[in-house]
Parts: C-alpha cells; structure tokens; sequence
C-alpha cells in the first residue's frame, strides 16, 4: 500500500504487529548524502520507533544480531519492539523477515553476491541459533527485475552451476532473474509465506525508484525496514 508522510511516499505493507515500510525516490537514504542524518531523524519520527538499526554494507554475507552498534554487515536480526532495523538498496534485493508469534525480525540485502553465496540461509541459521526453530514469513521489496537486469552470459553460468538451479528458469537469455533465485532459496529454507512486492527499481512508472544502474554515482538509496509492535 502506499502510504504518504508529510509528503514523502512511502510503500506499507503491514501483518498483525508487523510493519514493513519502504522507502521511494521521494527519500534519499545514502548513508553518504549530506541527508541522510536528517531523513533518518524524520523517518525515526514517522515510524515512532525508539531506535532505527542498520549495517555499513559491504555485499557481504555478515549477519548480526542487532545491539545498538552500527557495524559492517548485511543483514540484521532483532527482537525488540518498536526497533526498526533495515537494508540500504538501489536495485539489489531486500528481503524483510519475520516471526509474529515469536516477535522476531530480519532485514537482508542480497545483491547478485549475497544471492550467489545464499545470505538467505546464513541469516535464518542465525535467527535459529539465537532463538530456535521458527516460522518465518518474508517480504520482497523492490529490486531491479528480470526485465533490466542483463548480466553476462559469464555470470548467468555461475549461477546455474549451483545444484539447487541447475534446471531451474532463472534467466532470459542474459537477463538474470534474482527474484525466482530469492523465491527457490526462500522456499528451501521452509519460509511460510512469500510476498513479491513485484516493483522494478529501474523501469517502474507509478512510483519511482532509486536504480543504480539507471543513475550511477549520481544514484540515492532506498531505505527498507520491519519493526515488531
């Protein structure tokens, strides 16, 4: 759904006492812009949250366990209320997690990298490891789709050499499809239910986007958070 505060879109995406919130290109959330302190202070407010939580990101496969500190990672685990915590994206994936009746939440960056060496299961072992065996529910949100993601041919094979893909449609020719990827890792790691918000950061129309590989250096991020209430 999207949802308007004080003039800046956002997409909601709500589930009992789970909010998922998603920012647009109405927002700039690079961690290096001169605005990103000041939207991260008005999203704080917006959200009603004690705190906002996120890594320095390095697309890699670090997982942590979310204790106030701002640490290099990408992705996060949390179980206290009214804490969001989030990814930075501008076309990479960001896969929002959850547990309602056990109140825990996750929040993962999967670029082309963190996708390849499954981020996905390193983040629900930790979510097990710290808190058992749990169902688990997950939100898409928007990336850069298969319709604009032509990659090379090298890269596509590299993907297809892992035996969970081998005879899986994950591509177009070169065009690589990281949603069908994220869905089968999903779907193997037993998560409950999946929501595609099925947006494309570089062509969609009706709401815009941050894309990288649409505006380079010049690019924003998109900023994508969970919180327990």
């Amino acid at each position: 759904m999207l949802t308007t505060i004080e003039g800046k879109r956002f997409l909601v995406e709500k589930d009992d006492n789970i909010d998922v919130v998603i920012s647009t290109i109405d927002n700039n959330f690079n961690i290096s812009s001169d605005s990103f302190q000041s939207n991260m202070e008005f999203l704080k407010k917006a959200l009603a949250v004690d705190e906002i939580g996120y890594s320095r990101q390095i697309h890699s496969t670090i997982v942590n366990r979310w204790d106030g500190e701002i640490k290099e990672g990408d992705a996060l685990v949390c179980e206290n209320k009214n804490t969001a915590i989030g990814v930075f994206t501008a076309d990479c994936v960001p896969i929002l997690i959850y547990s309602k009746n056990k109140n825990v939440i996750a929040a993962v960056h999967s670029g082309w990298r963190g996708t390849f060496e499954n981020i996905l299961k390193k983040t629900i072992d930790k979510i097990y490891s710290c808190y058992g065996e749990i169902e688990l529910n997950a939100v898409i949100g928007p990336h850069i789709k298969k319709c604009c993601y032509e990659v090379s041919e090298e890269l596509i094979d590299k993907f297809k050499s892992i035996d969970y893909l081998k005879d899986r449609n994950i591509n177009n020719g070169r065009n690589l499809d990281l949603t069908a990827i994220i869905k089968i890792q999903l779907e193997n790691l037993n998560v409950k239910t999946i929501k595609d918000l099925s947006m494309c950061t570089y062509c969609s129309e009706s709401i815009k986007f941050h894309s990288y590989r649409k505006e380079k250096e010049n690019s924003g991020r998109i900023f994508s958070t969970i919180v327990i209430r």
